[in-house]
């Protein structure tokens, strides 16, 4: 009895489950989620095209090789479904924007990626995060600016260099007076 009314709830749980959306993951973490069906979180930083394949790309990254980069990958098939849909352009209409992309996560020649067959496959959340101000906070405060016009700095630098005091190092190529021999 006990086997029966545990298989009648696992039969019933199991659509719940299909039913259920997939998990949300931020992009730095798909790769960890590879041959899986999520929801990959992701700022568009930069696009590309193929020239070959036809195919379109929306990257994570600036540099489309990062390591760190995942890629929308959108086919010509794909391309006609989102024009259709009213998406003219894929690659202005998704630049510098959060997005949502549902799909399976996959590993194609060293880049982790997701194709994109449907514009249901994407929602937008919201405009990306200035790319600038991210890097401006994640880098450290650098040296306190110099005024360029500071005599002192500009003399103990040429110093520093081994240039006299002539103007502009004149002095060590000037022509220098042979010393006469002591008897």
């Amino acid at each position: 009895m006990r086997r029966l009314l545990g298989l009648a709830a696992a039969v019933l749980a199991g659509p719940a489950r299909a039913d259920a959306p997939p998990p949300v993951v931020p992009a730095a973490q798909a790769r960890d989620h590879v041959g899986r069906t999520v929801t990959v979180e992701l700022a568009v930083r930069s696009t590309g095209r193929s020239r070959k394949e036809g195919l379109v790309f929306l990257n994570t990254h600036e540099n489309f090789r990062s390591n760190q980069n995942f890629t929308l990958v959108f086919t010509p098939d794909a391309q006609e479904a989102f024009r259709r849909a009213g998406v003219a352009d894929i690659e202005a209409h998704y630049f510098r924007k959060v997005v949502r992309a549902t799909g399976t996560v996959r590993h194609f020649k060293s880049v982790t990626d997701m194709p994109v067959d449907a514009p249901g496959q994407l929602v937008v959340v919201g405009d990306a995060p200035d790319v600038a101000a991210e890097r401006a906070a994640a880098e450290p405060p650098g040296p306190p600016a110099v005024d360029p016009t500071d005599r002192y700095l500009l003399y103990g630098s040429l110093t520093a260099l081994g240039v006299g005091l002539g103007v502009f190092g004149a002095s060590r190529f000037a022509r220098r007076r042979p010393t006469p021999p002591t008897p």
